[in-house]
């Protein structure tokens, strides 16, 4: 009836990224490249959080940044990774229309 799934993701942080410079830059181009990465994460996390709302109506009801992280795959793309779905929220079709 009740079943636990556990799987090991190699990924990092959405808040993860190299620290600023002393003049408040970041130092690399990586860094540049980090936070371009993260916040084009940011905003597939908002679109999919819409998207559970609106179109599926259940929703992650614990999207904070521990449990999204940027996992990059084989090929070097990354993609959003949701953890802990301990917490769901049921979204009834009345409410979504």
């Amino acid at each position: 009836e009740n079943v636990l799934i556990m799987e090991w993701i190699d990924a990092t942080k959405l808040t993860d990224v190299p620290s600023m410079g002393e003049n408040g830059v970041r130092n690399t181009i990586e860094g540049k490249d980090a936070v371009k990465e993260n916040l084009a994460l940011v905003k597939v996390a908002i679109d999919s959080t819409l998207s559970q709302l609106l179109v599926s109506g259940v929703l992650h009801a614990d999207p904070h940044a521990g449990n999204l992280l940027k996992v990059t795959r084989d090929d070097g793309t990354v993609t959003l990774g949701y953890l802990d779905f301990g917490l769901l929220s049921t979204i009834p079709e009345q409410v979504r229309e």
